[in-house]
């Protein structure tokens, strides 16, 4: 094989992907600390759903309940759906509080 077959193949090894959800997952908890949520917004809004099942399942219950509010909710039931059960209970359970306080 080439060096360029071999360059172009790299995005797609395990190790890059670890550091793609690595990086996301820095990321977040910067945005989160200094409670920067617009730029938060943008990048969760252009992530693949499978990488914010990842960085969901491993925050904890406040930054995922901040998290999910966040994501266009086409992309988080994408990424719901890519979800393990507790998370999947957090975002139910978050979007039940929204309902009963929209609610007159």
């Amino acid at each position: 094989m080439t060096e360029q077959a071999d360059l172009q193949r790299q995005p797609f090894q395990e190790g890059s992907l670890q550091q793609r959800r690595e990086v996301l997952l820095g990321t977040t908890m910067e945005a989160l600390a200094e409670a920067d949520l617009a730029t938060l917004r943008l990048v969760l809004n252009n992530q693949h759903p499978a990488d914010l099942a990842e960085l969901l399942r491993v925050l904890d219950e406040e930054d995922q309940q901040t998290v999910l509010q966040l994501i266009a909710e086409p992309l988080a039931a994408r990424a719901l759906a890519e979800s393990d059960t507790p998370t999947m209970l957090i975002y139910f359970s978050i979007a039940a509080g929204l309902l009963h306080v929209a609610s007159p």
